[in-house]
Order: C-alpha cells, then structure tokens, then sequence
C-alpha cells in the first residue's frame, strides 16, 4: 500500500511542478487554477489516509468528518469558478450530435455532483455523518459503477469529444467551424464561445473528479478495500487528458476570431438601433442663373462642379424651396421640364421629381398640392438656355454632421474597463459611449459594478467649445472614416476610446492600460498609452483601399447587411442613390445597437461596415475580445 501511495504523491507532484517550470509563463485561468487547488487537496487527503488501517477511520490521520469538510470547501471554490463561466449554450444554435452528447454529459455529471453536494448539506455534523455510512457507502460505490448512465462512463464520453485529434469528432473543432457561419445568432466572439465551452466541460471533468476521489477516499477510509491504485489510475487518465484537451483549444482559440459585432436588427427603429447624419451631401434642384456669379445662363450644368447660391431669380422655384447655403456640387442636366414634391420632412427638400422624358428620382405617389410644383427650363434672349440642374448641396445649416473628439476613458482609478461601447447622437454630435465595469482576477468582469458613462453634455455653439477641437465637422472635402481593428497586447485592457483628425480622415483611436492577470488589478493611468492605425490612402506601399458605395439605398429598405469591410479601409460619406431616394438621405447610416463582450474586457476596438448591393449599410462599431490563449495550462 505504502508504494502505491508513493507512485501516486510523485504523480501529483510531477503533475503540480508542471505549472513552475517556466515563472515566464502569463497567470492560468480561472479553471486551470481551480484545477491545481483540487489536485493539491487530493493530494494532501491521499496522504492523510496512506498510514495503517483502523475501523471507520479511527486509527487514520483523516476522520470522516475532515473529509466531509475539505470536499465542503472545494464545493465552495466551485460555487465561485461557475461565476466566471457563461455557458456556450446560451447563445450557440447547433444541432450537431456531438454537441448534443457532450451537453448531455456535462447535465449528467451535474446531477451527480448536486446529488453529492445535498448529501454533504443533510448530513453536515458528525451525528448525521455516522448514523448513516451505509447511505454514504452506497452512494460512493453508484459514483464507481462503470454502467452506462454513470459517472465513470461520462466523464468518458466528455473526455473522448473534448480530446480527440480527429477534428470530426472533436467538439472544439465543430464549435470552431459552427461560428464561422452563425455570427449573428452568437452574443459572444467565435474566440469566447470556444473559451466558454472549455471552461463548462473542464468544470464538469473536475466536479465528476471530485466525486470519483471522494468515493475512492471514504471506502478506503472505511475500509471497503484499497482503491489508492484505482485512484491513481483515474487521475493519470484525467491529467493525460486534460493535456490532450488543452493541446486542442490552445490550437483552436489561436485561430478563432475575437471579433464582436451587431448584425440587422429585427426592426430598424431612428435613435435606438441607428442614428444618421443629415443633410451633409443632398439632391438639389436649381436653375443655373442662380448658380453663376454674374446672373447668366452661358454655360451648362455640368460647368457647376464647385459653386454656391448667387440668389434667387425672377421669385422662381427657387422662392418656394430653402436655398443651399453652403456649397452647390457636382450639377448635371437630366430634363428641361419635371415635376417635384416637397417634403414635409425637415430632413428632406424633396420627396420625389418626375422629369417628362419619364426619368423619376425616388416614387412620383401621391402629394399634397402645396407641395407639388411643375417647374420648367426657359430660354433666355432666344440663345441662352436657363436649364434646372440636379446637384448636390452641401448645407452646414440645420445639419446633422458632427463627431466627437474627445477622450472618452473609464474610471481607471476605480478598476473600470471598456467592456462596451455604442454610437449614439447627442446634440447633434456621434459620440462614442462606453460601457465600463470593475476587473476582478483571472480576466473576469464583475457585472454588478457594470454601467454606461455618460457621453459629454455639450453643443457647437457652446462657448470654449471648438471645431477639430471638441469636434469634427463633416464637409464634402472632409467626409472620410476609416475602418480599423486596433487592439493592445496580451495583458492589456481597452480603457479609453476616441476619434481623431488623420489628414482628411476620421480615424478610430483607443487607449490600451496594462493589468495583472492573477489579481485582476489595474496599472495607473500613467502607464496607458494609445494605439491607432497611422496607415492612409497616399501610402505608397500599401495603402488603405476605398470600400466603394454603388447606388446606395436608404439601408433600412433593404436586408440583410453583412460584413463586406476589412481592416485598414475607409469609406465616404455620400448621398443616397438619385434613382430611388432623389439623394435626400446621407449615407452610410450609423449602428446605434448597445455591443458589450459580456463578462470579459477588451482587448481592442474597430468600425466595420455592414453592406449589400444597392444598399448605403451601416457603419458599426466592433469589439476585440480578450485572447485567453495564453493563460490555458501548457504542457
């Protein structure tokens, strides 16, 4: 007996220094560290009860109550690691088979424990403990019996899915590929997903552990037999595989993505899933006499590519629509003669124009005959031409087209990190609004101190206040947003977010702050430091490329949009398509969805665009989830 114990302590010994070869090594995870201390209780029971016999225990270190109350405090180390887990299956739609077996599994292996647990809280004094030790006898040998539905036989079949290198059959790997193509249905990343489901099946692999090594502690401790080899031998294939299941995810979750994004709600709904911009390019209809600086009428529509409202000639149509009072662009001529409806929405000049040669810029329907104007070309001096042009107008009035440039930070001196962010209007201004919540050790948000900051209360006009200051206004020649993953390396959590001036580009900024792993503490904010990408379109040798926006409709009309933008490109503000919305709309619109990592903090944030032909998207932001890669044992 003594050898076997012997084997058995160097095994656990072995199995511990494992995680002390390498001081180098980043902190393990929640579950990884659970592990060890279970291992070490294991460990220190195995020698309390590896001296002589005795009956009931009594001539052994180790009573059945002190066995009673070491497994008591485990259960209470794995009360607070089921804290840490959000289960996969909460968001994961999957009806693979071997999903649905380990699921099964893991509900078994639950069932068991639970049934443990309430036998340590029905008998939890020593009277109780000693009427009943046939119960208890019973009960440890129902956890060894090798029958289908038990616990040996699951832990098993969890084993198996969980270690497996045949990637068909290995529930990593099938998780992996599933995401690939169920974004939209996961409230997580492909990355936390994976992270989550390894850390639910370790759970459950330790808690069928725990009742497999008490059963084998308290029937030697009373004596039914021996079972330090049987014991040993159980723990050698839970270590053989937890080494091949670690090898597996740390493979898997090195090429799952981070990314977390919104895709289309069910409903589109103004100031809760999007918001937009106004009135920055807009369809405009005017004559050119009021577009050349000298009254006349010399020239055509398309020699108006830069101009401005000169006034309003002859109390034309131009007395019935507000005037343009910034600049006039890129006229062209489609018709002399045409019929337009006003619209009653401010945020519109028009709600269609029918042109007689039949072309029509959004639906001709019904209008209200205030609003409705037949509107006509003439001749001037019998030579002269003075045609209605269709352009752009680019009104700084009454627009909706401004973005925040402030440092938007979480309360670092409180612990507070990024765990969210969203794009709402505030006064006219796109700000960036973040979620923040306290950090707790081992990479684990405590969602109690969760909150979203307020975004700064302030308008243009405001005093102090100044332009590519507090904020960037959107003009036709500043129009640009570029489209970036930035994030921080391991150990680092997103604590800040803002936009900035890049040239003519609006370009995504976040600040990085370095923490500790194990004790979850924060570093000062003297130890930030911010991140961008510097790249631009003029770079010579790998520029960032245009995502290009063909007759783009108002986006609500159309769906569903989907991710058509990558890392290191930019895309123009524009008009929506003259053919079916007469340009009055400014787009891309803007995702206004709340997007947080739910549990986790940051590593980097990004703006994606969702798209689909003839469609304006959705620009929308995007979060980088934190890698968990290094922190699972490695072998």
């Amino acid at each position: 007996m003594k050898g076997s114990f012997i084997i058995l302590s160097a095994f656990f010994v072995s199995s511990l220094a494992l995680g002390k070869t390498n001081t180098r090594q980043p902190s393990l995870s929640v579950l990884n560290v659970l592990r060890t201390e279970c291992l070490n209780a294991f460990n220190n029971l195995w020698k309390d009860v590896g001296g002589g016999g005795g009956g009931g225990g009594g001539q052994h270190k180790l009573s059945d109550m002190d066995l009673l109350s070491v497994f008591k405090k485990l259960h209470v180390k794995i009360t607070e690691g089921e804290k840490s887990i959000i289960p996969s299956n909460n968001y994961l739609v999957t009806s693979d088979w071997t999903y649905a077996t380990v699921e099964g599994e893991i509900i078994n292996i639950n069932t068991y424990y639970e049934t443990f647990v309430r036998f340590q809280r029905d008998h939890s004094t020593r009277d109780d403990f000693r009427k009943p030790p046939l119960a208890w006898s019973d009960l440890a040998r129902t956890y060894l019996q090798k029958s289908d539905f038990g616990v040996i036989k699951s832990l098993e079949k969890l084993n198996y899915y969980s270690a497996s290198k045949i990637e068909s059959e290995n529930i990593f790997y099938k998780v992996y590929k599933e995401t690939e193509f169920n974004i939209c249905d996961l409230k997580q990343s492909p990355h936390q997903v994976l992270y989550n489901l390894y850390n639910t099946i370790s759970l459950a692999e330790l808690k069928a552990n725990i009742v497999l090594q008490f059963s084998y502690l308290l029937l030697k401790l009373y004596e039914k037999g021996n079972f330090t080899l049987e014991a040993q031998l159980a723990l050698s294939k839970y270590e053989e595989r937890y080494k091949q299941k670690n090898d597996v995810i740390r493979d898997v979750l090195m090429n799952a993505d981070r990314s977390l994004y919104k895709c289309d709600p069910k409903q589109h709904v103004e100031g809760v899933t999007y918001v937009k911009l106004t009135k920055l390019l807009q369809g405009y209809i005017e004559n050119e006499v009021n577009l050349n600086g000298g009254g006349s009428c010399s020239e055509n529509c398309g020699y108006y590519e830069y101009t401005e409202y000169n006034g309003c000639y002859h109390n034309q149509f131009c007395s019935h629509q507000p005037p343009c009072r910034g600049k006039v662009l890129n006229c062209k001529f489609v018709d002399s003669d045409m019929t337009i409806c006003r619209s009653s929405n401010s945020e519109r000049r028009y709600d269609w124009i029918e042109y007689e040669n039949g072309n029509n810029l959004g639906n001709p329907g019904v209008c209200e005959n205030r609003n409705l104007f037949k509107v006509d070309s003439w001749w001037r001096y019998l030579f002269w031409h003075c045609s209605y042009c269709l352009c752009l107008c680019d009104d700084p009035e009454d627009s909706d087209r401004y973005f925040n440039l402030r440092d938007v930070t979480s309360d670092v001196e409180k612990n507070k990190v990024v765990t969210g962010i969203r794009l709402v209007k505030h006064n006219r201004i796109i700000h960036i609004q973040i979620q923040q919540g306290s950090l707790n050790p081992r990479g684990i948000i405590n969602n109690g101190t969760l909150s979203w900051k307020p975004v700064d209360n302030y308008t243009i006009d405001d005093l102090n206040v100044e332009n590519n200051v507090d904020y960037h206004t959107m003009t036709w020649a500043e129009r640009t947003i570029d489209m970036d993953d930035v994030f921080g390396p391991s150990e680092h959590a997103v604590t800040g977010v803002r936009f900035r001036k890049l040239g003519s580009h609006l370009n995504l900024e976040i600040r990085v702050t370095p923490f500790n792993f194990t004790t979850g503490q924060v570093s000062s904010t003297d130890k930030s430091y911010w991140l961008a990408n510097d790249n631009t379109d003029g770079n010579l040798k790998n520029p960032r490329t245009e995502i290009r926006l063909n007759n783009p409709d108002i986006p609500i009309r159309k769906g569903p949009h989907t991710l058509d933008s990558k890392h290191d490109q930019y895309l123009q503000f524009k008009n929506s398509d003259f053919n079916t919305d007469a340009g009055q709309n400014t787009i891309p619109y803007i995702d206004s969805q709340a997007l947080t990592s739910h549990g986790f903090p940051l590593s980097g944030l990004g703006l994606i665009h969702r798209g689909r032909k003839n469609s304006g998207g959705f620009i929308a932001p995007k979060l980088v989830t934190y890698d968990f890669t290094p922190h699972i044992a490695v072998n």
